[in-house]
């Protein structure tokens, strides 16, 4: 099998991610979230399909300073709640042995950062239906966490060659996967060069 053949091809990054989400949401059938919820999921692979966060202090430090933080509150809430769902869903086969304790500390931790988001947009009267994304993703955490599972699953079942470049992409930077991205089709941020 050549290298080309091992690559997943897809016209843009949103509507894999977008139909993935479906599949995974009509194969569960437990979980029919609104479709501002389901359009923020899809937001979510597509904005950490190439850079997931980082964090210079611990999540449980953010979300209890999350009080004095003034106007970063939300802000810092968002990347909060946003990591931890993606590394619950997305990452979860990659938590190990301690697999259950970190589940349920990113489950803590999302769900709590989510729940205060809705509720700081809800005092503020402002962005009702992002008050309602987050009070769904933070009342069902684990459920969406489960979700973004299964799209990894399905993303690893096509092909996990993909998400393998990627990584090792966002790791060296080295120009020859740049180009196979491109190849094939992968929408590089910040990179205006054509295939």
């Amino acid at each position: 099998m050549t290298f080309e053949s091992q690559i997943l091809s897809v016209d843009s990054i949103r509507e894999f991610f977008e139909e993935t989400l479906r599949e995974v949401l009509d194969r569960q059938k437990t979980l029919t979230p609104e479709l501002a919820t389901a359009g923020y999921l899809v937001d979510l692979l597509c904005q950490y399909a190439f850079r997931p966060p980082t964090f210079e202090q611990p999540m449980s430090a953010i979300i209890s300073e999350s009080g004095n933080l003034a106007g970063r509150r939300i802000p810092k809430l968002k990347k909060v709640g946003d990591h931890s769902l993606y590394m619950a869903g997305y990452f979860a086969p990659a938590l190990g042995v301690r697999g259950k304790l970190d589940f349920e500390y990113y489950n803590t931790m999302g769900g709590t950062a989510y729940r205060r988001l809705s509720r700081l947009l809800q005092r503020r009267g402002n962005a009702k239906t992002l008050s309602q994304v987050y009070a769904e993703l933070g009342g069902q955490f684990d459920r969406f966490a489960e979700v973004l599972t299964g799209v990894r699953a399905v993303t690893e079942s096509a092909n996990s060659s993909i998400v393998d470049l990627c990584e090792e992409w966002l790791r060296t930077g080295r120009k020859e996967l740049q180009r196979n991205l491109r190849a094939a089709l992968v929408t590089i941020p910040g990179d205006s060069a054509k295939n």
